[in-house]
């Protein structure tokens, strides 16, 4: 299961990329393990249309205050049923990601190119706050024993299925990556490289 990620892409470069009109974020620093719980940016639409990159807290609330599911292997849970409609579709910016006991991190190569996770979100409790998940599905190579969900990493071409397809367009890119999408580039603590902090000084 992925529960850290890395996110170097500065707010002005991760509107850039992902063709944002607004962000809400704030002057947010690299951040080299996103954990559950935090806050961390997803690129959304808002109710005009429009991507908008938001803060929210990493984990979707369960009833009886179990604990939030941070990777959902199931788009069509029953316990929060509107997540296959578009509106809680969301990006989830990285440039690396932990998975497995062993503190493996992986990228799209050594220079952690940027790719968005495919996850979803909603409001919840008495403030409405904002959550969001990871999607998971199926396994590659990299999964190991035990075959575990590896999360769905998108690729520029695959953004606008996601947030913007119908419901079959938008599930036909609900697949664990590639072996060739992958890389591992370090084990333990990640820091990613000077280069891979877009945006930043």
């Amino acid at each position: 299961m992925t529960d850290l990620y890395a996110v170097t892409i500065s707010p002005a470069a991760m509107r850039d990329l992902f063709e944002a009109e607004h962000d809400c974020t704030g002057d947010i620093p690299p951040n080299y393990s996103a954990a559950p719980g935090a806050l961390a940016p997803v690129v959304l639409k808002d109710e005009a249309g429009q991507r908008t990159v938001e803060l929210m807290r990493w984990g979707l609330p369960v009833a009886g205050g179990g604990t939030p599911v941070i990777e959902l292997h199931d788009i069509s849970d029953p316990r929060w049923p509107d997540l296959v409609k578009p509106e809680h579709r969301c990006l989830i910016p990285a440039n690396s990601f932990s998975e497995g006991r062993a503190r493996n991190w992986f990228a799209r190569d050594e220079t952690r190119t940027p790719f968005a996770f495919a996850g979803v979100w909603l409001a919840a409790g008495k403030g409405k706050h904002r959550r969001f998940a990871i999607l998971a599905s199926g396994t590659n190579s990299f999964a190991g024993a035990g075959a575990r969900p590896m999360p769905v990493v998108l690729t520029e071409d695959e953004w606008d299925e996601w947030l913007d397809g119908d419901n079959e367009e938008a599930r036909a890119v609900l697949k664990p990556p590639p072996d060739e999408r992958l890389t591992v580039v370090s084990t333990g603590e990640e820091r990613d490289p000077p280069e891979s902090r877009m945006g930043y000084q």
